[in-house]
């Protein structure tokens, strides 16, 4: 697999507007998933709070740069009982109607697929933590001929350690280039790689979802895998009811 093709699950977060003039707003990242033959869109909770959702604003596209929109379903928020350590339930799922997905949309911009076995990767301070966010530094929408496109950022990280936060881990932001913020990352998919030599590498797994950071700091925060596993266990055990 080629380096990059694997953050291609990536998608900005829009919001459709009732403003004919600017019919969309974007917010954020997220990311589209297969996980036990069912397609699902991930992002953090804080992304989704910014608007209201009651209209179907939430919006995201097969691929990031055409116009088309996946047909979303149900909606799953995490509830936690701790009021004083609420980043680990900074997740929020959206189901995607796959009776109605046009697969071709996708061109190579395919769903992650996300395996249950993923939780029990072993963090590494030598692999590689590869991701793609849509900074608001970053947005451009041309509303005269329709298009959405955003501008991406795909690059790395390195590995610190756990966080004093239960189901957070830290990483060193790397190669942002002249990219003043981080602010619009926060729900990027996270991957560990290993074994890079420079276009492609060995093994690959998922390592969980940016949700806040500084470029100021140098530091990010990430939810980790086997929180985001047990919710879309959860997730796919209700839609099996």
């Amino acid at each position: 697999m080629k380096l990059l093709d694997i953050v291609k699950c990536a998608r900005p977060v829009l919001f459709a507007n009732d403003n004919r003039e600017y019919p969309y707003s974007v917010r954020g990242t997220a990311f589209v998933v297969k996980f036990q033959g069912r397609s699902y869109v991930i992002t953090a909770r804080h992304v989704h709070n910014l608007k209201s959702f009651e209209a179907g604003q939430f919006c995201i596209q097969y691929r990031p740069d055409a116009r088309d929109f996946l047909p979303l379903g149900a909606l799953h928020i995490v509830r936690g009982e701790n009021q004083e350590d609420t980043d680990q339930y900074d997740i929020v799922v959206r189901e995607i109607d796959d009776s109605a997905v046009r697969e071709e949309l996708y061109g190579e911009y395919r769903p992650y697929s996300l395996l249950q076995m993923d939780s029990l990767t072993i963090f590494s301070e030598r692999g590689a933590y590869l991701y793609r966010g849509y900074p608001s530094d970053m947005r451009e929408v041309d509303f005269e001929f329709r298009r959405i496109e955003q501008g991406a950022v795909s690059t790395r990280a390195e590995y610190v350690g756990r966080s004093p936060y239960a189901g957070v881990h830290e990483l060193r932001l790397l190669d942002f280039g002249p990219l003043k913020s981080i602010d619009g990352l926060s729900g990027s998919a996270v991957f560990q790689v290993h074994n890079e030599d420079g276009t492609k590498f060995s093994s690959e797994a998922f390592a969980g979802m940016l949700i806040r950071g500084s470029i100021e700091s140098g530091k990010a925060f990430m939810l980790e895998h086997r929180k985001i596993i047990e919710v879309m266990v959860q997730v796919a055990s209700k839609r099996h009811e």
